[in-house]
């Protein structure tokens, strides 16, 4: 019997360099050309091997670059990481939440009137698996190799991030998130499909508010985030 602990195998992806870079230079990431990625990146610790996948912003990145990466080798666990824009006063600027359930925001047609969602169209089956009620679940929230508890929270998924009173107000209406971004439901739908056990932290960096780069601290968030994944990677055990 081999009783040796082999490494825990961490997948961990982002839109950007940019948003793991502090990170990245902690652990002294180097490029791997043959890793899946816009770079792909990896670093190794005692206990863990990290690959870092770099998606590029959006979904149909995110979903081919994600879904490459779980084709070509198992990992003990998936994290996307990166900022994401806040709808609720709950969640201040440089807060760290975990994103428990996804939905796409702007996936639907418009009548005369108004926008209507692809949950309400008839030829759409909201719970075709892995699906439930339009939204997707992380089965598994609350990961317990997570040591700091984090609030679980509702996303959505965008191809354009809300920056009008009138887009915020109906996403509002429609989906009652607390964040969203441009890539969390492609990272979910990829992993519930692949069957990888999977996370997705981000960081606040803004409110959803009529677009004022003025008032965002994407820094903040940025240091935050990487922060509090050093500390998860670092304290990640050896796999038996």
């Amino acid at each position: 019997m081999n009783n040796l602990l082999q490494p825990f195998q961490l997948l961990l992806v982002a839109a950007t360099t940019v948003e793991l870079q502090p990170l990245l230079q902690h652990f002294g990431a180097t490029e791997n050309p043959s890793l899946p990625g816009m770079p792909g990146l990896e670093f190794t610790t005692p206990q863990c091997r990290v690959v870092v996948c770099i998606t590029g912003a959006g979904i149909l990145h995110t979903a081919y670059h994600v879904s490459n990466a779980l084709q070509l080798q198992h990992f003990t666990l998936a994290v996307a990481a990166g900022i994401a824009g806040s709808f609720t006063p709950k969640l201040q600027i440089g807060s760290i939440v975990e994103v428990c359930r996804q939905q796409m925001a702007d996936l639907g047609a418009e009548n005369h009137r108004h926008f209507i969602p692809i949950e309400q169209m008839p030829f759409y089956n909201p719970n075709l698996f892995p699906y439930r009620n339009g939204c997707l679940y992380n089965p598994n929230p609350g990961n317990l190799l997570f040591k700091e508890q984090l609030p679980c929270v509702t996303g959505i998924t965008v191809n354009t991030v809300s920056g009008r009173k009138s887009t915020i107000q109906l996403r509002r209406k429609l989906y009652e998130p607390d964040v969203e971004s441009m890539e969390g439901a492609a990272f979910f739908y990829t992993c519930l499909m692949q069957q990888v056990s999977f996370a997705e932290i981000r960081a606040i960096s803004n409110f959803a508010e009529p677009r004022n780069p003025l008032r965002w601290n994407i820094p903040l968030a940025i240091n935050n985030l990487c922060r509090f994944l050093t500390r998860f990677i670092e304290q990640l055990p050896a796999q038996p």
